[in-house]
């Protein structure tokens, strides 16, 4: 919701579909398992340690310019 108040184009990805049990959740119908061919400026990963984990959206994630990193595990790697 931040982004869209500054007017800014995101999608929101993820290698599989939400969990039934999460469905609920607001905006999840929001998460795509395949990403468009847009360029994305800024990636960034949430609950992962390392982008080796986000199968088949990898390749974008390593190409973007700018990468943030949310998460509880130690070390990083992505």
């Amino acid at each position: 919701l931040y982004l869209e108040s500054l007017g800014k184009s995101f999608e929101v990805l993820c290698h599989h579909s939400a969990p039934r049990n999460l469905r609920f959740l607001p905006f999840v119908d929001r998460i795509r398992t395949e990403g468009t061919e847009q360029e994305a400026d800024l990636g960034i990963i949430l609950d992962l340690d390392s982008t080796e984990r986000l199968g088949n959206h990898k390749e974008r994630f390593d190409a973007v310019p700018k990468l943030i990193v949310i998460d509880h595990h130690v070390p990083h790697h992505a």
